[in-house]
């Protein structure tokens, strides 16, 4: 609590000196979740309350000895009260922030819910429907890449202008992430020298892919990769270099 209290009293002295015309800044590094649930047709993504009442993705710096998933994880546990399954990396990039006084160097992840109850009281966390952060003011936004992440990530799902479906995308049979059925990978099935490619749908959560026959589940290594189909499962490796 006393942390916290310091860093709030130097970070308005650092806005009050931007504001001043004088740049001075901190940089940080931080990663965050873009945690989703899909009701009434749209997304709906959460968001909590920063400093100075800034919304912002679930997320903050990692402990001494952490990963950034596991930062990821931890904070959206603190700052909800929901558990998530870190999934791939939907964005990193560097962003000023707090008028000036902050350089935040971040990491996006895709995140699935697996457990706990949203708590409000924890930080102001609340899940918005795209309409409503469309509908937001930038400036009550902590940064840019949260509306150009939330644009990105149903944009990739999108029907008409991406932010309403017409019915629920289908779900991976594993761990339930959403399939975006326009953004394929082509697999080979078979041996190296014969076979046939496939068009498969990844998942943004555990990394396998669907084939939109049956849409069960395969684990593939990357785009491209060989794959041997064998009894009761499959098999994977990268292909062999020349």
């Amino acid at each position: 609590m006393l942390k916290e209290k310091i860093e709030f009293v130097v970070l308005a002295l650092l806005i009050a000196i931007n504001k001043m015309g004088i740049p001075l800044r901190v940089s940080k590094r931080a990663s965050f979740v873009l945690v989703e649930k899909f009701e009434n047709g749209s997304f709906h993504f959460l968001l909590v309350r920063e400093m100075f009442g800034f919304l912002n993705f679930s997320g903050g710096r990692p402990d001494k000895g952490e990963t950034d998933q596991d930062a990821a994880k931890r904070e959206v546990r603190e700052e909800s009260g929901l558990e998530v399954r870190i999934g791939k990396l939907l964005k990193e990039g560097d962003e000023v922030i707090f008028h000036g006084a902050v350089k935040l160097s971040y990491r996006i992840y895709a995140g699935k819910i697996i457990g706990g109850e949203l708590n409000p009281c924890l930080q102001g966390a609340k899940f918005y429907s795209t309409s409503e952060i469309y509908r937001l003011d930038e400036k009550k936004l902590l940064g840019y890449y949260v509306r150009q992440t939330i644009e990105r990530f149903t944009r990739s799902f999108g029907s008409g202008d991406g932010l309403y479906f017409s019915s629920e995308p289908k779900k991976c049979a594993d761990c339930g992430g959403y399939l975006n059925e326009e953004n394929t990978l082509t697999v080979h099935l078979g041996c190296r020298c014969s076979g046939i490619n496939k068009e498969a749908i990844p998942c943004l959560i555990c990394g396998r892919v669907h084939f939109k026959k049956d849409y069960n589940p395969v684990f593939i290594g990357e785009e491209g990769a060989y794959v041997n189909p064998i009894v009761g499962q499959v098999e994977y490796r990268k292909p062999r270099k020349e």
